[in-house]
């Protein structure tokens, strides 16, 4: 008899497990609150433009193509990757330029015209984050903790002492980069995650160091793209998706779920993944008696990494001296960050970043125009939602201004279709606690065994995956954190009478395997 499982939500770790699971012959049913799938993985489409509202990149594209290999298809069958030159440029605080890219050659010469000192020790700096890299992906990204002995064992204390886990992002690269704007351009990365540099445990230098290693993807049509693809494997494999369809309680017996309720039906299950914000879930759906583990004061006390004003535009030109991503860092980028970690209020001067996806590829807009992305980080709801219309309208002229005076000239005259998505947004589009943009924050202590645990510690049947759980967010680490729920699923129940394929096993690190295609 198959198991039925019913995964909440179809973002990117829903879809990743709702297929392991399909594929090794579960009944598996996602059900999810709005009409596309893809979580904060959206696209706007609208007067012929297409432009992705969440992530804008791929990395460790071998994560993707793993979840098409255990469902025995291939990724290119369904999304086409093609990778980028250079990965992005940064504009510097001192008014100069340097371009991310995974040619060594061409990142050299940059840092020889620019900082030779630096250059000397770069490739120091690049054997640390190599071994950050690796030891973090064997001993803490790609295993699961549930119990304290899974963190406090022999293997993981050597993991953790090869790691040095507990400098900051910053204080590790300021060993090997003196240049200031330079260091400020090989730290932001962590506000990927929303949380500052100088704070984000250095483990996290392995960000820039996979964008150096293994480049930065795009897929044809858009990262929404990836959404569908996934979307389309799942039913190709009989999997059943219920859109429109939010779950609005939980039916329990004793200490496990017996099924869901959605608007005013009954659905029966024997396993229940979340794939929404945990710390909005469990407050949602598991009284507070039912969650010893987590008291509401617990959950209240979590970090949050920060939110972000997000400005989607289709303008009437083409803007061709812009690469496809660009990041603008000011000259004071530390009171950028106080700002947002410290004082809790939106940047006037910020650092942001642009995407011109149709710099790559021109059909994401019409003939003759340009579809552009600008990101804001701002702080999350709980420091600061002052956001009325008012405040939004304010906020959004002040920014553009700046991108019009320092890299889009009359941006504003040029716009014929604008949407502003706020923290607001976040929380009651996605449901996103506090309306943060990147979920629970990846400090020390959120992170491994300390993070929202894939398992359920309260109840027997409940699984939770995403951002907010372990190991955390981004593309590739929240679809390797469906692989790590299916285990922990496969784990506790006899497997299914059909079993089509094996999960890969996590004690052994996967080769990079890279899939470009025009």
């Amino acid at each position: 008899m198959k198991h039925k499982v019913i995964v909440v939500g179809a973002g990117l770790g829903g879809l990743s497990t709702a297929i392991r699971l399909q594929a090794q012959g579960w009944d598996v049913h996602i059900f999810e609150k709005n009409n596309c799938p893809g979580g904060r993985m959206n696209q706007i489409q609208e007067k012929g433009f297409k432009i992705d509202m969440g992530p804008t990149l791929v990395m460790m594209p071998e994560m993707l193509q793993e979840v098409f290999q255990v469902a025995g298809k291939r990724m290119e069958d369904y999304i086409q990757l093609k990778p980028l030159s250079p990965s992005y440029e940064v504009h510097l605080g001192d008014g100069t330029r340097f371009n991310m890219t995974s040619n060594l050659h061409e990142l050299m010469d940059q840092f020889e015209q620019r900082s030779p000192k630096d250059a000397k020790r770069f490739f120091r700096y690049l054997e640390q984050a190599h071994q950050k890299y690796r030891l973090s992906r064997k001993h803490f990204i790609e295993r699961s903790f549930n119990k304290i002995t899974d963190l406090f064992n022999f293997s993981t204390l050597i993991g953790m002492l090869g790691i040095k886990p507990y400098g900051s992002v910053t204080s590790f690269t300021k060993k090997y980069i003196k240049d200031p704007f330079l260091r400020a351009a090989f730290t932001f990365q962590t506000l990927y995650l929303g949380v500052s540099p100088h704070k984000c445990p250095s483990i996290y230098s392995l960000l820039l160091y996979i964008e150096l290693a293994e480049g930065v993807w795009f897929p044809k049509g858009g990262i929404f793209k990836i959404a569908e693809g996934l979307e389309k494997l799942f039913l190709d494999l009989g999997g059943k998706i219920h859109y429109n369809q939010p779950i609005d309680s939980f039916e329990y017996e004793g200490k496990k779920i017996k099924g869901v309720h959605s608007k005013g039906e009954y659905f029966d299950a024997d396993v229940v993944v979340c794939n929404q914000d945990t710390g909005a879930a469990l407050k949602k759906f598991l009284p507070e008696n039912l969650r010893p583990s987590a008291p509401t004061k617990k959950i209240d006390k979590l970090d949050y990494g920060c939110s972000s004003f997000m400005v989607y535009l289709g303008v009437d030109k083409k803007y061709d001296h812009m690469y496809h991503h660009t990041v603008i860092l000011p000259k004071h980028f530390d009171d950028v960050l106080d700002d947002l970690f410290k004082r809790g209020v939106p940047p006037q001067e910020p650092a942001y970043y642009l995407c011109r996806p149709t710099a790559t590829d021109p059909s994401l807009a019409p003939e003759g125009h340009d579809a552009i992305y600008l990101l804001f980080p701002v702080p999350h709801l709980q420091q600061y939602d002052k956001w009325d219309e008012a405040a939004i309208e304010e906020y959004k002229n002040t920014l553009l201004k700046q991108v019009e005076e320092t890299y889009l000239p009359d941006l504003r005259k040029h716009i014929v279709l604008e949407k502003i998505f706020t923290p607001k947004d976040f929380q009651s589009e996605y449901g996103v606690l506090h309306g943060s943009a990147f979920g629970l924050a990846p400090n020390f202590f959120q992170s491994a065994y300390f993070r929202p645990r894939n398992v359920s510690p309260d109840i027997e049947n409940l699984f939770f995956v995403g951002s907010s759980s372990h190991p955390g967010g981004g593309i590739p680490v929240v679809m390797l954190g469906g692989r790590l729920t299916a285990n922990e699923i496969a784990l506790r129940y006899p497997k299914p009478k059909k079993r089509n394929v094996v999960l890969p096993s996590f004690s052994k690190e996967p080769e990079p395997t890279l899939v470009a295609s025009e």
